[in-house]
């Protein structure tokens, strides 16, 4: 799931990437959160323009703000002497007792535990204004995760040891970067043998940008731009490859967002060397993207069996120094209820079952069938004369039936292709000639009890 946040660099707050307040929606445990971050800029006229965020560090949490251990035990230390285990929720006069019964305290003055405040919060002091040894958590065993943090406050009378146990976060991740659009590949689609020509395919996916370059057998091609590739443009630079005229690479589109390079003339019905692509002038994305999985321990114990849990969403943008501002806002957790076992059903009683059964009919799980039972595909690139299409039907037992694409939409007769049943989720279809872009259409089908 993608959650887009706006940020305002100015003002340091979240706000909706169409500069609106931000409302983020129920995110589910098990999830794995993208969050990206959209910088804006607050103009004079009152509304938002995009901008790239400033960082070196971005840091993300989901979870309770100081919300307190539930269970477990820690334990304080004073000059390398610890206390006995203090239980999770101890009192601040128990804190207190624990502190005063080291030796090392004694000899220096004793320690007060400032009363009131949060339960999960110490205030402790020394007794002696002079004295400035300080008080840390040395060990501790608590539930769910916890961290602990001392905070010295140097006041008139003394120093303060603000001791503070909390629980983690439940999905954290300080895992930032800047993405890159995505790249234009190559594959091998037939490779070439003495009866054939090699086929590789350049796929140009959505969203990519800058240019790129083809290298094949050393030789590089000219750049040429995403925006206006086309299958002329391609075959024009890899034939400029070679001054004399002769063509070795058709290039054809069979597909929205790839085409096909077949090897022609002096370099037909060969082995050829994979196309390599080589991107260039790429922008950066500038909008930083973290993963923030949900599905560790501590989500379940937020939930603790309830059907959603309010949380908070912490974000803390750093950029160059030692610490940035956390900004939070609101965020539900919602529990997931189905769960990846329940895929197959080992016991139908979980089903609705009939009032008052007349048959039941004795059944195991080899006659149950799940999902669409059939597949349907086009096929036709005026390239190729043998289709490998996959299916995954997860059977031997199915129908195969071609009819025109269009027109009078007639169905082929059998006896003008070949077909193999190649397992149980692929067939091979094999036309005597090559069909034209498109031509025909391919439907398997299979049927059950």
């Amino acid at each position: 799931m993608e959650l887009k946040i706006g940020f305002d660099i100015a003002n340091k707050t979240l706000i909706g990437v169409d500069g609106a307040a931000l409302t983020l929606p129920p995110v589910t445990q098990g999830d794995t959160l993208d969050v990206v971050l959209q910088g804006m800029e607050l103009l004079d006229s009152g509304d938002y323009r995009k901008t790239a965020i400033p960082f070196t560090t971005i840091k993300c949490g989901i979870g309770f703000i100081d919300a307190p251990p539930k269970a477990g035990w820690v334990k304080l230390r004073v000059a390398g002497e610890d206390t006995a285990a203090l239980v999770y929720n101890t009192s601040k006069v128990a804190v207190e007792t624990a502190l005063n019964a080291l030796s090392t305290v004694v000899s220096r003055g004793g320690l007060t535990v400032i009363p009131g405040g949060a339960t999960n919060i110490f205030a402790v002091k020394w007794n002696l204004a002079a004295e400035t040894t300080p008080i840390t958590v040395s060990v501790m065993s608590l539930y769910p995760k916890c961290f602990s943090r001392v905070i010295t406050w140097d006041l008139d009378y003394g120093l303060i040891f603000l001791v503070k146990l909390f629980q983690a976060p439940v999905a954290f991740t300080d895992q930032f970067s800047l993405p890159m659009p995505p790249a234009v590949t190559s594959a091998t689609v037939r490779a070439g043998t003495g009866a054939r020509n090699e086929v590789q395919k350049i796929t140009i996916p959505a969203g990519a940008q800058g240019e790129f370059s083809i290298t094949w057998s050393g030789l590089t091609t000219a750049i040429v731009p995403v925006p206006t590739a086309t299958s002329t443009a391609i075959a024009a630079a890899m034939n400029d490859l070679y001054s004399d005229g002769v063509e070795r690479f058709r290039v054809t589109k069979p597909g929205a967002r790839y085409y096909y390079v077949e090897f022609v003339g002096p370099l037909e019905k060969a082995d050829q060397a994979l196309l390599t692509i080589t991107m260039e002038s790429q922008p950066v994305i500038e909008t930083p993207t973290g993963s923030l999985p949900l599905n560790g321990p501590g989500v379940e114990a937020a939930l603790d069996g309830k059907a959603e849990v309010p949380m908070r969403l912490e974000i803390e943008i750093i950029d160059g120094g030692d610490s940035g501002t956390p900004v939070q806002t609101d965020i539900t957790v919602v529990n997931d209820m189905i769960d990846d076992p329940m895929a197959i059903a080992t016991d139908p009683d979980w089903l609705e079952q009939l009032v008052d059964p007349v048959a039941w009919v004795e059944h195991d799980h080899s006659q149950i069938i799940i999902g669409l039972r059939n597949y349907v595909v086009g096929v036709g690139d005026a390239v190729l004369s043998t289709y490998n299409i996959t299916h995954n039907l997860a059977t031997l037992n199915v129908h195969v039936t071609v009819r025109e694409n269009g027109g009078t939409n007639h169905r082929i007769p059998d006896d003008t292709y070949t077909c193999t049943i190649v397992n149980e989720n692929q067939v091979q279809i094999v036309f005597p000639t090559v069909p034209a872009e498109g031509q025909y259409v391919v439907i398997i089908s299979s049927s059950g009890p």
